[in-house]
């Protein structure tokens, strides 16, 4: 089975990166790096490097890493971030149902090991609500509808139906936006629970009792909230669930006014991705 790996790189830590390409080179795995920085990544890196010469967009990169994989006739392929940890249980335990013929997209769960939980699977349903399930509430066969990019494998033939990723919506809610128009078409992604990976929030991060608010910069969260606002154009997404993203993107970056000290950027930038996400401009700001 001729299986790749797209890994998307920003500046990504040369250590991190190469270790990943090495497990997966050991698993049997072609990894594939589009690398979406200015500067390009060293001839020793271990694997196929696409440059892109400027942050083109995870979306984007994504897009390009596929067409590659799809020139080289490849069968599946697994999305996984710069920083991701992998190990060859993972790998195999994501294969194995697609190379079965159980399933054509899988995905792992997520552990957060500075706190010491599991993250909650979400699911969508046809009218927007979202659905919580815990891993002991689920059976080894559970689907879901929506998942994040990182160690999603999905078979190469999906794409022929669904197309590729939303490159117009450079980043934020790529993913969800793909899985939901995968789910519109019938596909479902199901959950390896034996697939384990460490995940993070990460340190930046306003606590306030059960809400917990990431700090992005001002930057990102313009994406954030305009592409919030283009999901209400989508005709797969339920208009419940786009209305509730754009009410979460403006409360959080409420939050992140009052909290942080880049407040005139802040409000630079939610004003400018209010009127763009209104107007359904898209693309890189």
């Amino acid at each position: 089975m001729n299986t790749f790996s797209i890994i998307v790189a920003y500046n990504p830590n040369l250590k991190a990166i190469k270790l990943m390409v090495a497990q997966l080179l050991e698993g049997k795995i072609t990894p594939v790096i589009v690398n979406n920085s200015s500067h390009a990544l060293p001839q020793d890196i271990g694997c196929k490097v696409i440059e892109l010469g400027d942050n083109l967009g995870i979306a984007k990169a994504q897009n390009v890493g596929l067409e590659f994989v799809k020139r080289e006739n490849g069968y599946a392929v697994i999305f996984f971030d710069q920083d991701s940890v992998i190990n060859q249980p993972l790998l195999e335990t994501l294969l194995k149902p697609i190379v079965n013929g159980e399933a054509e997209m899988t995905a792992p769960v997520f552990y957060d090991e500075k706190q010491g939980f599991f993250y909650k699977i979400i699911s969508i349903d046809a009218v927007g609500r979202t659905h919580k399930h815990t891993l002991d509430h689920i059976s080894d066969k559970f689907e879901t509808n929506v998942v994040i990019s990182s160690g999603h494998t999905v078979k190469l033939s999906v794409f022929e139906t669904v197309g590729d990723m939303a490159d117009d919506f450079f980043i934020d809610y790529v993913d969800t936006e793909w899985c939901l128009r995968a789910a519109s078409f019938g596909y479902r992604t199901r959950i390896c629970k034996e697939a384990i990976m460490q995940h993070s929030i990460g340190d930046k991060v306003i606590n306030l009792g059960h809400f917990k608010a990431p700090v992005h910069s001002p930057y990102r969260r313009y994406y954030r909230i305009r592409n919030a606002f283009l999901l209400l154009r989508k005709k797969h997404i339920p208009k419940r669930m786009a209305c509730r993203e754009v009410i979460y993107a403006l409360l959080h970056h409420m939050v992140l006014i009052c909290c942080c000290t880049e407040k005139m950027n802040y409000i630079k930038y939610l004003l400018l991705g209010i009127w763009h996400g209104i107007r359904g401009r898209s693309g890189k700001l």
